[in-house]
């Protein structure tokens, strides 16, 4: 449990409303990623539906999103948005991370499984894609470090000797991990549908788009207003993380000074070798 000493992060009133859109984005994000991935009809977008044996593939786009995205952003958040203090925040945050963390393992299983085994979807190559080198990337990262905070901020032995060091790459590496995961988004949900919702052939220049919107398939509106949900919930959810100086925060007691991948670690603590 968390002293009176030790209190969340200072938050205005705009990024407290920045923070409720971040979680808005997010959680639309999640509903979108889930209706394309489990949509039955390929014809007009979606993937196929949700089945391990036959459809093992589709868990990918549904875990990787969540897993890095919008448990990501809730992760990003934890420190700011819930008054608890900073133990039961660091608790949450790492809560989150670890959720997100079996989420992503099971997203990259049904991924190779899926172009591995005759059973679950045939046998494909394995990271032929840009999309499959810069999520690969970003995984490994992640993997680090969460490995790096459970070491850094968990265990005592070690927490003692390298917490007050380890706190700023750990924001940083944070911070490029979830964007690095939003590209890598991106890139997968282009690849997936490719330039196969072009409604129409065109035989003079395509003007204004906004015509032939209502010809292309339900499943496509999906996924390509799923990349724009989930900048909008990444744009709130690093504004309302981000350290700006307020007015109209309360700000954090004196004797803390250190912060722990977005939570205040007491002077103590952090001076400690």
């Amino acid at each position: 449990m968390s002293n009176s000493n030790e209190k969340s992060k200072p938050i205005s009133s705009v990024q407290r409303v920045a923070s409720w859109l971040a979680h808005i984005f997010a959680l639309t994000s999640l509903g979108l990623v889930i209706a394309w991935a489990g949509g039955t009809d390929k014809a007009q977008g979606y993937l196929g539906g949700f089945n391990w044996t036959n459809n093992t593939f589709n868990f990918h786009p549904v875990m990787m999103v969540g897993g890095l995205l919008v448990v990501g952003t809730e992760g990003m958040l934890a420190y700011r948005f819930w008054p608890f203090g900073h133990c039961m925040n660091k608790i949450i945050h790492g809560c989150l991370h670890t959720i997100g963390l079996v989420m992503v393992i099971v997203g990259l299983i049904a991924a190779f499984l899926s172009h591995n085994s005759v059973t679950h979807g045939g046998m494909k190559p394995n990271l032929y894609t840009a999309h499959g080198f810069v999520g690969i990337f970003v995984v490994t990262l992640f993997f680090f470090q969460y490995i790096m905070g459970i070491s850094a901020f968990v265990v005592p032995a070690i927490r003692t000797k390298i917490a007050s060091a380890w706190v700023p790459l750990h924001r940083f590496l944070g911070t490029f991990c979830y964007f690095g995961a939003l590209m890598a988004a991106g890139m997968g949900i282009a690849e997936k549908t490719g330039f196969n919702a072009s409604p129409a052939t065109y035989v003079q220049p395509d003007i204004n788009p906004a015509l032939h919107y209502k010809e292309m398939g339900a499943g496509y509106k999906i996924a390509f207003g799923l990349p724009i949900t989930l900048l909008f919930a990444a744009f709130f959810a690093t504004f309302a993380a981000y350290d700006f100086p307020s007015t109209d925060s309360k700000p954090v007691k004196d004797n803390t000074s250190v912060e722990d991948g977005g939570d205040v670690v007491p002077v103590e603590e952090a001076k400690a070798e």
